[in-house]
C-alpha cells in the first residue's frame, strides 16, 4: 500500500493577480510575489480541482479528494508582513454552487471534504500582504504525521534491532507527489533499512540534513543507496570523507573514494518508483551472499 502526499506549485499566471505585480519564478518552481499597491480582499492566486481543458489546455491544479474524508493542507510559504494572507478553501456542488467556505491564516489546516462537494478551489487572499515567498502546497490524509511533509523525511527504520550495517536508501520525490511505501519489510527481509524521501526543492540541503541525522543517531557505518541520478552528487562531497560508507548509485560503487563499476539497473529516469525488488536482490547478495 502506498500513501501519497500531493504537491502543488504556483505554475501559471492565469489565476494570478498581475496588475502592478512583480513575479519571479525560480528553476525549482518556487515563486517570489511582490505587489505594494494591491487592495486587501483580492485574491493573489488560486488553484482549481476542475478545468475546461478545451479552452485552457491545462489539467486541474488540485488533486481529487474523497467525499467525507479528512485531509490536511500545508502551505509552504512566507508572507511579508507576517499573517497578512488569508488561505481560502471553497467547495462547490454539481451545479457549481458554493456550498462551503473555509478561511484560515495558519500554514497548516485540517478539513473534511464535504459529502455534497464535486469540486473545490484553494486561493491566497491579500490581507495587507506586500510580498510572498512561495514554495508549494501539500495535501495529504489527515492521519499522516506532520513530519511527512518535511523536505527531508526519514521513514521508520525497518529491523532497527539488527546489528548489521544500516542500508540508507535515498528516494527523490516526484515533482507533484511524494510516495510513502508501507510494505517494504517484505523486500528488506532481515536487513536494516531506512528510506529517506527527498523533496526536489530541498535536494541541495539534503546532504547536510542526512549527515546531521546520522550523527544524532551515532551511525558511522552504513550503505548509501541512491535511486535517482540527481541525488548522486550528494554523496562524494559530504559522506565519503566523514564515514565508513559504501555508496551505490546507478552504475557504480564508491567505497573509500575508490570508484568501481557495477551493473546496477534498479531505476530508470522514465520510471518514478524505485525498483524495490532489484534493490532487495542486490543488497541481499552483497550482505548475505544470496544469489
Amino acid at each position: 500500500m502506498e500513501q501519497v502526499i500531493n504537491q502543488i506549485y504556483w505554475e501559471s499566471v492565469a489565476n494570478t493577480y498581475m496588475y502592478g505585480t512583480r513575479l519571479k519564478v525560480h528553476a525549482d518552481k518556487s515563486v517570489e510575489f511582490e505587489n505594494n499597491m494591491m487592495a486587501p480582499g483580492k485574491e493573489i492566486v488560486s488553484w482549481h480541482s476542475t478545468t475546461n481543458y478545451q479552452s485552457t489546455k491545462r489539467v486541474p491544479d488540485l488533486p481529487f479528494l474523497v467525499n467525507g474524508n479528512e485531509y490536511q493542507i500545508f502551505i509552504k510559504a512566507d508572507a511579508i508582513p507576517e499573517k497578512t494572507c488569508v488561505n481560502r478553501l471553497t467547495f462547490f456542488d454539481a451545479q457549481k454552487d458554493e456550498i462551503k467556505r473555509l478561511e484560515f491564516t495558519n500554514t497548516r489546516y485540517t478539513f473534511t471534504f464535504p459529502k455534497d462537494a464535486v469540486s473545490y478551489t484553494f486561493s491566497i487572499v491579500n490581507a495587507g500582504c506586500k510580498k510572498i515567498n512561495f514554495e508549494r502546497i501539500q495535501i495529504a490524509d489527515q492521519d499522516l504525521p506532520l513530519k511527512i511533509l518535511d523536505d527531508i523525511y526519514f521513514n521508520d527504520v525497518i529491523n532497527p534491532e539488527s546489528d548489521r550495517t544500516l542500508n540508507l536508501i535515498l528516494v527523490m520525490d516526484n515533482i507533484h507527489a511524494r510516495k510513502i511505501w508501507s510494505k517494504l519489510k517484505v523486500y528488506a527481509g532481515t536487513l536494516p533499512w531506512v528510506v529517506v524521501n527527498i523533496s526536489w526543492q530541498g535536494c541541495q540541503k539534503a546532504g547536510t540534513v542526512i549527515k546531521d541525522w546520522l550523527a544524532s543517531h551515532k551511525i558511522t557505518n552504513f550503505r548509501l543507496i541512491s535511486t535517482n541520478t540527481k541525488l548522486n552528487s550528494l554523496i562524494p562531497d559530504i559522506f565519503i570523507n566523514h564515514f565508513n560508507v559504501e555508496y551505490y548509485e546507478d552504475n557504480a560503487i564508491r567505497s573509500n573514494n575508490v570508484l568501481m563499476q557495477k551493473d546496477l539497473t534498479w531505476y530508470s529516469e522514465s520510471v518514478c518508483d524505485p525498483d524495490w525488488l532489484a534493490i532487495s536482490k542486490f543488497l541481499h547478495k552483497e550482505c548475505e551472499g544470496i544469489k
